[in-house]
């Protein structure tokens, strides 16, 4: 592929990820259209003309990335307590140091609702 297949390939993949992708995730856009991009290589190397992919194919890429991307953040959930450590420990009462590990390893409320611990 040479670097104007690559360009008109970024934009057209740009486009459909723009068209997809929710605000919310605007900051990661770029790297939704990265990993379009690494998806279409792996069927072009099948085809002869990145050119000759439709606009269906590339949105299909597009919301596949989106939701793939979605779905790893839902998996991670980085939501906080809301609380800060100190404030945590005596609310649970914990000392300190447990409250620090049990923040530190990332337990969320949804955890620690699941182990029967109300914050």
């Amino acid at each position: 592929m040479c670097a104007d297949e690559y360009s008109r390939l970024r934009y057209r993949l740009a486009t459909a990820v723009q068209a997809v992708c929710p605000s919310w995730m605007s900051q990661s856009k770029d790297d939704l259209v990265q990993v379009g991009i690494v998806a279409v290589m792996r069927v072009a190397k099948r085809e002869e003309e990145v050119d000759s992919l439709s606009a269906s194919y590339l949105r299909k890429v597009a919301f596949s990335a989106v939701a793939d991307e979605i779905r790893r953040l839902r998996r991670r959930k980085e939501i906080s307590l809301g609380y800060k450590r100190p404030q945590i420990a005596p609310r649970m009462g914990w000392n300190r140091k447990r409250a620090a590990n049990l923040v530190f390893r990332g337990l969320e409320r949804e955890c620690l609702h699941r182990i029967q611990v109300t914050p």
